[in-house]
């Protein structure tokens, strides 16, 4: 399982999955640059404007910072899924549809509301249909003041509709409160889903 979050919740959430899955952690990525798929508005003041990099950053990712990883690490994953939180649970979901080497996704508040990205998923297809698909939101989330990230919920049940639609096993939730709350519980619960509809009776090979 891949997962791109902070040192401190990385540890924390790989302890709660160790008995279903590889977690590798990536931190240090600059999310409103890296795992942006095109260029758009930054949504708070004092930001960076989002800068359309997830391209470039996804080959270093598959080519180069899993491989190395999964070789530290000595295992041979034979199922691959991505996971993110925000920006993060975007890129996941973005991922899908420029590489083959995610079978699923997990995506936990993903900034599905970024614009134009609904679009985008309805008039392309992922690469490799995936093999499960896991979204939530919280349920607070549609009252942000900010307008564009307010649509989360409504965009987060057209993407789950949209992999529903491709056939794949997918879950939808909302989950008590805002944006930033309950992050490594919603995220490990996320995960958890995930890994059971992949391989509901094994705990090992799996790499999230």
């Amino acid at each position: 399982m891949t997962l791109h979050c902070g040192a401190e919740e990385a540890d924390s959430i790989a302890r709660r999955l160790s008995e279903i899955c590889t977690l590798i952690t990536v931190d240090g990525v600059d999310w409103n640059r890296e795992l942006s798929p095109w260029k758009a508005e930054k949504v708070f003041r004092g930001e960076e404007d989002f800068a359309r990099e997830a391209d470039q950053y996804l080959k270093e990712l598959t080519g180069q910072i899993l491989p190395a990883a999964e070789t530290a690490a000595g295992i041979h994953p034979f199922k691959r899924v991505i996971a993110g939180y925000s920006m993060a649970g975007l890129f996941a979901v973005y991922a899908l549809f420029c590489s083959n080497v995610f079978c699923g996704a997990a995506t936990v508040s993903g900034s599905l509301w970024y614009d134009g990205f609904c679009n985008f998923a309805e008039r392309n297809q992922p690469v490799r249909i995936p093999e499960a698909m896991y979204f939530s939101v919280g349920d607070r989330e549609h009252l942000a003041r900010n307008s564009r990230m307010a649509a989360v919920e409504e965009r987060t049940k057209r993407m789950a509709e949209l992999f529903c639609a491709l056939g794949v096993p997918t879950i939808f939730e909302r989950r008590p409160g805002g944006h930033f709350v309950d992050v490594e519980g919603r995220t490990e619960k996320g995960i958890r889903s995930v890994c059971g509809m992949l391989c509901p009776d094994k705990k090992e090979g799996i790499c999230l």
